[in-house]
């Protein structure tokens, strides 16, 4: 009884199937136009330059964190990072020669070793809005992942300092801010 069912359900997708392929323009708007979008679109966007945001970095601390967190921006590939100097900065987001700055205050690299938290300033052109949108996230991603491998190297020195009879909270340690 079932393979009688399997057979009509078997010879119906047959005739659907030659119903379908004799008429060239379904076949075409099916298979070969969705194809030929994608292969479009890829051709058009996978341009590695395409978008490129240039950025001016600022470290007044000019620590290795604030090294460290320069190298990390710059492998970004969407921001063309440039470090300037203050007043440098300032004319070219003024001149709209550059997206955005970001200025790591002095002290930055003492106030992460010391537990607190410590901000990195994002100064924009205010006619240039949208860029913030597109670069905050970004921005935030790269802190996240800045603070998350600080508070594992310092929770691993607790772990070696305490015995494993404590608890210890990793939600204690520090952070960046954007």
């Amino acid at each position: 009884m079932l393979s009688r069912y399997l057979k009509m359900l078997y010879r119906q997708l047959i005739i659907e199937s030659k119903l379908f392929l004799r008429d060239r323009s379904s076949v075409f708007w099916s298979y070969f136009f969705p194809v030929f979008l994608i292969l479009l679109f890829g051709f058009v966007f996978n341009q590695p330059d395409s978008i490129r945001m240039g950025v001016s970095f600022v470290d007044h601390d000019r620590s290795d964190a604030s090294n460290k967190l320069f190298l990390d921006l710059s492998k970004i590939t969407v921001l063309n990072l440039e470090p300037m100097a203050d007043e440098q900065m300032r004319e070219a987001l003024h001149n709209s020669e550059k997206s955005f700055a970001i200025v790591v205050k002095e002290g930055y690299e003492q106030q992460l070793q010391n537990g607190n938290s410590s901000t990195i300033e994002v100064l924009y052109n205010p006619e240039q809005q949208q860029v913030m949108q597109i670069v905050t996230p970004i921005l935030q991603q790269i802190v996240d992942q800045t603070n998350w491998k600080m508070v594992n190297r310092r929770f691993r020195s607790w772990q070696r300092r305490f015995s494993r009879s404590k608890k210890i909270s990793a939600t204690s340690a520090f952070w960046c801010r954007v």
